[in-house]
Order: C-alpha cells, then sequence, then structure tokens
C-alpha cells in the first residue's frame, strides 16, 4: 500500500502537466475557433482615476497635454484604434483599445502615459474581442 501511494504522489507532477498542456490546447482552439468566426482579439484599457490627483491646475494642464500627445504617438504607429475619456465625472476616466498581441505589450505604452506615471490615472487591461471590420459610425 506504501509503494501505491508513493507511486502516486511522484506521478502527480505528470498528471497536472497533462491538465495544463490540455486546458492550454483547448484555450488555443477557442481562439481558433473565434477567429474562425470573424472575431479578432484587441487589449482593452480602461483608465480609472489615480492615488495622487492632488496636483495644482498648471501642473494638471500639462499632463494632460503630455498625456494627449502620447496617446496620439501611439495612435501614429498604429497600435492604438481607439481613445477617449469619458465625460461623466466617475472613477472610470477613459478607455483605449490596442491592436497589439499581447496585454504585456499593451502595458508597456500605458505604463510610459504621462498621467499614469505622476500617478492622476490608474489603468486595468483585458482582453477583449469583436468582429473583424466593426468600426464607429
Amino acid at each position: 500500500m506504501k509503494n501505491i501511494l508513493i507511486i502516486l504522489f511522484a506521478l502527480l507532477p505528470f498528471f497536472g502537466i497533462s491538465q495544463t498542456k490540455e486546458k492550454t490546447e483547448t484555450m488555443g482552439t477557442e481562439q481558433d475557433e473565434m477567429e474562425a468566426m470573424g472575431l479578432k482579439q484587441y487589449i482593452f484599457v480602461m483608465y480609472t482615476k489615480g492615488d495622487n490627483r492632488t496636483h495644482d491646475s498648471a501642473t494638471v494642464a500639462k499632463i494632460q497635454t503630455q498625456h494627449v500627445l502620447h496617446l496620439d504617438s501611439l495612435a501614429e504607429i498604429g497600435v492604438l484604434n481607439v481613445a477617449g475619456p469619458f465625460l461623466d465625472e466617475y472613477i472610470w476616466r477613459g478607455i483605449l483599445i490596442f491592436d497589439v498581441k499581447t496585454k504585456e505589450e499593451a502595458e508597456s505604452y500605458v505604463k510610459k502615459d504621462p498621467a499614469v506615471i505622476s500617478g492622476r490615472l490608474n489603468y486595468v487591461i483585458l482582453s477583449w474581442m469583436t468582429k473583424q471590420g466593426i468600426s464607429f459610425k
């Protein structure tokens, strides 16, 4: 009995690896199926109010100008498809939709945003899919 338990415990990591591989293959298959239906993955960023919103008005204006220039530069290089603020005063401040492969790549751009660096904005990043070719009108 003791030998059977030792063998079972020795094999547990192999079962875990097998299950992880199977789950990854299934996730890849699901994404392939979604792409076959004409869906494309984008990276969605939700800007939220940051922890440091104590700047004077001149500093806020400077940060805002640099923030907009930063977003314009991302649009110019073709990685940012949508950007804009919410008009209502709420914790959510704006959205970005990146056309990049990974959340990490999008985050590398977001972390360089002067409004994020200054602490005026925080962010949440999610993978998002939509039908290819759909645009705002």
